[in-house]
């Protein structure tokens, strides 16, 4: 059938009003039931939510339709959206003539309601931008979904201003940006971008973590909503970024080896070890073939480097240093010491390779071994260390870390502008103000 006769078909069903009324809408005059057509008029989300819970007007309740309104009029632009961009001048139209519309207007007045009612719950708990669209390497855990159930039961319990107040993030980043910009007289975009990122961050993030803010170099340890302590971090080069996640510590390794990933492998070990054999001795770093036995120097053919497997030895000349922490990625990416550590009393720390090089990691690890009732002391990991054997200690991933990407952040109750090392900070805001 051709689409261009749907509304014309419609206007005819509801002229001569063709359907025999249902016990509910005898029931329930107020509710206006759809003729088939109509239906055809909305799509994705709202049309999702109709196809679920009814072929109706869900909107017809003044208090429900007034809950909405006030939340779009006192409550979205602390939030850091316009009320312009939830058609707010004509669902105010709606409201105000709802007790005039004919069916087929209440009809159109509930899915402008519906839409805005799906729109602001998504942006206000999810975001307008979708993180992979800035940053490829993201690996947080937040499903962006829709909860089809929230606005039905909302709705049915006249709680629409409850319902769209339980969809703000409630995560400490995005509470602290939040009430700065509800405070500032001239909002900056790069708080309206912090914010937006929050929004991708998990309610709940645990009670001990260590966050990693990338842009910053710093790793905090947080202890029940506290920071309690500060490291200075290396971070990945611009070429090589540290990925965006989180995950929780599953163990932590004594005397690490290290073996050499593929992209250190090609740019920087195959060259230098082409031109000279000898970097592989200078380094402790063992080559290995497809059966784990050790290659010499002499044997290697590098037109096949990809056949081998390359291993630096543990001691304090390894590249990850002494200690290593290790959790679940899909980047294969952890923290790490340094047999470098002067590099830290550098102001640009985007050094490594994408994985995370922490100062002072043993006191890092006594935080997490006391977490995790592990009795070993920093005596005690020192000895491991100056045994030169590596020592593989299993957690119990009661400690999470976040590795983010906020380039403002709130510190003593004030808000602290950062660096943006890998230019993500442009794009975003340009999707932002793009994205109604």
């Amino acid at each position: 059938m051709n689409k261009k006769l749907y509304p014309l078909i419609c206007f005819l069903l509801i002229g001569v009003n063709c359907f025999r009324p249902s016990a509910d809408e005898v029931k329930h005059p107020e509710i206006v039931y759809f003729v088939p057509c109509q239906i055809l008029q909305t799509a994705g989300a709202t049309k999702k939510f109709y196809d679920t819970f009814g072929q109706h007007t869900f909107w017809n309740s003044f208090q429900n339709r007034e809950e909405l309104l006030d939340f779009l009029t006192n409550d979205i632009e602390k939030h850091g959206f316009k009320r312009s961009d939830f058609l707010y001048d004509k669902l105010i139209g709606h409201h105000q003539k709802y007790q005039q519309y004919i069916p087929s207007q209440r009809v159109a007045a509930d899915f402008d309601f519906t839409t805005i009612f799906l729109k602001a719950t998504f942006y206000l708990n999810h975001g307008r931008v979708h993180p992979k669209k800035i940053i490829s390497d993201w690996e947080i855990d937040k499903k962006r979904t829709i909860d089809y159930q929230l606005p039905f039961d909302a709705l049915k319990n006249h709680s629409v201003k409850e319902a769209l107040l339980s969809q703000i993030p409630k995560n400490k980043f995005y509470q602290e940006l939040q009430s700065q910009w509800e405070q500032s007289k001239n909002p900056l975009d790069k708080l309206l971008l912090n914010m937006e990122r929050a929004r991708w961050i998990p309610d709940d993030l645990g009670e001990y973590y260590v966050w990693v803010n990338i842009p910053e170099m710093k790793l905090r340890w947080i202890e029940k909503g506290e920071v309690l302590y500060t490291h200075r971090t290396i971070i990945g080069k611009t070429d090589r970024k540290t990925p965006v996640l989180n995950s929780a510590f599953n163990s932590i390794v004594l005397n690490p080896t290290w073996t050499v990933p593929p992209t250190i492998l090609k740019n920087d070990v195959l060259p230098a070890a082409t031109n000279n054999r000898s970097y592989f001795a200078n380094r402790r770093i063992k080559i290995l073939d497809s059966k784990g036995n050790e290659v010499e120097p002499e044997d290697w053919n590098p037109e096949r480097y990809k056949s081998y497997r390359y291993v630096q030895e543990p001691g304090k000349s390894n590249a990850l240093g002494t200690i290593k922490f290790n959790f679940p990625n899909n980047h294969m990416v952890y923290l790490h010491d340094t047999n470098n550590r002067s590099l830290f009393a550098n102001d640009n720390r985007t050094l490594s390779s994408g994985c995370v090089r922490v100062e002072h990691p043993f006191d890092l690890a006594t935080y997490i071994f006391n977490t995790e009732n592990k009795k070993i002391s920093k005596d005690d990991m020192i000895e491991i260390v100056e045994s030169e054997k590596t020592k593989h200690i299993s957690l119990s991933k009661k400690v999470k870390i976040y590795q983010t990407y906020f380039t403002t952040i709130v510190e003593n109750n004030q808000l602290k502008s950062i660096s943006d090392p890998y230019q993500w900070d442009e794009a975003m805001i340009k999707r932002i103000k793009a994205k109604k």
